[in-house]
């Protein structure tokens, strides 16, 4: 079970709800771990589903790698190896739970059409990868992406609109310089 997944999902579900798009996560770990680990701790807004003998895994062809396990811990633990610490430890997050399944399995992601149809697959290289948010967002239909232009929005579009916006009309809004303006 991945937390650190899951946690990124609750950030981006109410974005991935309003963009039409319904979102479920397999896990390599039984119900009873589900239960306990991430349903009890974290409450998901989202489908969770049990692949404990990794049926779909293997379904879909679903990797596994050593080196890709240990680059996504060297990532973890560089740079701000306490505050990411500190983040499992505020959440709760169960650390030293012993793998169910392969430790070093990579994540999949997939968007899936109405029709069921794998429009794209990402097989992440490493366990810190998922698919860039820019194909999720290129996924949602034209009428149901998000405009607000907020420098905040998961939205890549809606952050560079935001600078775009800051850039030409900075001064204005923001109270920029009054280099050239000349007192009477």
């Amino acid at each position: 079970m991945c937390n650190f997944s899951i946690d990124r999902l609750k950030l981006q579900q109410n974005y991935l709800n309003a963009g039409g798009i319904a979102v479920i996560c397999i896990f390599q770990s039984p119900p009873e771990s589900m239960r306990q680990f991430i349903i009890k701790q974290v409450s998901p807004p989202f489908l969770l589903l049990s692949d404990a003998k990794m049926d779909v895994y293997k379904k879909y062809c679903v990797k596994t790698s050593k080196a890709g396990l240990m680059e996504g811990i060297r990532r973890f633990t560089s740079g701000k190896p306490m505050s990411n610490m500190k983040i499992v430890e505020k959440r709760g997050w169960a650390i030293n739970v012993a793998p169910e399944g392969p430790q070093d399995r990579l994540p999949a992601d997939f968007l899936i059409d109405e029709e069921g149809t794998v429009v794209e697959a990402f097989y992440a290289e490493s366990v810190d990868q998922h698919m860039p948010w820019e194909r999720i967002e290129a996924f949602i239909p034209e009428s149901m992406k998000c405009k607000c232009n907020s420098k905040d929005c998961l939205s890549p579009d809606c952050r560079r609109a935001n600078a775009q916006i800051i850039e030409n009309f900075g001064g204005i809004f923001l109270g920029g310089d009054d280099e050239g303006d000349e007192e009477d």
